[in-house]
This record gives structure tokens, sequence and C-alpha cells, in this order.
């Protein structure tokens, strides 16, 4: 009897150890700024962009699962209607993250392009940054987290987009990978994530049955770099003005 309760305990045991985690992020974009000559109607304009990107942030959400050493973060289902198209949903997500969903393994992901879906975008994080973790620590979802800053490896022009976070929290608590960005090489799970457009932040942790979505590189698809995507994207923005 003893060494039947002994065998149970330990299918337990790793049935426990085996669950992946699901965490939930949800977004808050940041008020904007303009020079001091911008036109009434340029800032009406983007104002009422701001608007929308506001309303469809209730109901817009990031899902992450992590089994420990990889994560899987896409965005979820958003229901379109009169007043959100799906142009405006689009932008939304693209305020948050340009390329989506995101696959990370042993320090590099592979994501999709929103501007080029024929390209997947591949980075390896020790290439372009470390993380400085500060003594600074704050409570998130009830876990300890630390503040820790991007330490770029280079100082290049593309460094300035929303890519590369101004800061995050995390939560050695959490000792699996998982992060709302590329940019997931930290000891413990990211919790909150700043950029220069929007302020994401974990609104919910939970262990899941879900797995880790591998996102491969298909037939039609050819991988591009994190400069060249960023070249593209400042070109794409020019072609436009």
């Amino acid at each position: 009897m003893k060494i039947f309760l002994s065998i149970l305990c330990l299918l337990c045991l790793n049935i426990s150890l085996a669950q992946n985690y699901k965490i939930t992020y949800q977004f808050k974009f940041d008020k904007l700024e303009y020079p001091e000559e911008t036109e009434a109607y340029i800032k009406q304009y983007f104002e009422e962009g701001l608007k929308k990107q506001q309303q469809i942030s209730k109901t817009l959400r990031l899902i992450l699962v992590s089994d420990g050493k990889r994560y899987y973060a896409s965005f979820n289902q958003q229901m379109l209607s009169d007043n959100f198209r799906f142009d405006d949903v689009l932008l939304t997500k693209v305020a948050v993250s340009p390329i989506y969903p995101i696959y990370y393994n042993e320090a590099i992901s592979l994501a999709k392009n929103v501007i080029n879906p024929d390209k997947l975008v591949k980075v390896i994080n020790d290439k372009y940054l470390t993380w400085q973790i500060t003594k600074e620590t704050k409570i998130i979802e009830g876990y300890k987290c630390f503040k820790a800053v991007p330490d770029l490896k280079t100082k290049k022009q593309f460094n300035k987009n929303v890519f590369i976070p101004d800061f995050v929290w995390f939560s050695p608590e959490l000792n699996f990978k998982a992060s709302p960005s590329v940019f997931g090489d930290l000891p413990g799970a990211v919790l909150e994530l700043k950029h220069r457009t929007a302020q994401i932040k974990a609104a919910k942790i939970e262990q899941t049955d879900e797995t880790v979505q591998v996102i491969q590189l298909r037939k039609n698809q050819s991988l591009t770099t994190y400069e060249a995507l960023i070249k593209a994207i400042q070109e794409n923005y020019r072609d436009k003005m």
C-alpha cells in the first residue's frame, strides 16, 4: 500500500511539473505628445485614432503559453463591429507590436511580420542587448518583480523602434520563460513591459494544459532580420507620407 501511495504521489508530482503556464496581458496606451507647431486638425486625427485604440484595448488581449523554456504569444480573436473595422484592430495590434505571433526558444525568437506576411522575422536576443537588473521591486498579480533595463549592444538607429522595451518587470518566482515581446531571455516571467507607445501588463496568470505552438518557415516564406524589418517599416511609412 505504501509503495502504491508513493508511486501515486510521484505521478501527481510529474503531472504538476508538466503543466504549462498561461499569461493574459492587457494594454494601456500612452497619451500623445505633439510639437508646438502641430496643426489642430492633425492632433484631432491622431487623438481619434488613440481613442479607438483605447476602446479596442478593453477586450484585446495578448495570450502567452509557456512550457518553461519556450513560449508562444498571440492576440486573442477580436470581434469586428460597425465602430471597429479590421484596419482599426490591426493598427491597435501594431501599436502593441508590429510582429506577432511570437515563438521563443533558447534566446531565439521567430515572429510573423504584419507588413509583409511572406517574411518571418528572426531575432537572436543576445545579439542586440543584455539586461541590467535593478534593485527596484514591486508586486504584480501577487508576485514580487524586479525591474530590468536593456543595455543595447549597438547604438544604431533601428534600436529606437518599439521592438526593444524601455524596461520590463519580471518575477524570479515564476521560473519560466515568458515575455510579451521577442526579447524573453530573463530569469523569470516578464509581467510588465513598457515601450514608447504602450504599457503591457499581466492581468491573469494560471496553469494550463495548452501547448506551445511552434512557428515554422513555410514554403512561400523567407527569413528576414531585425534590421531589415525596421528598414521595411520605415520605408513603408515614408511611402505613405
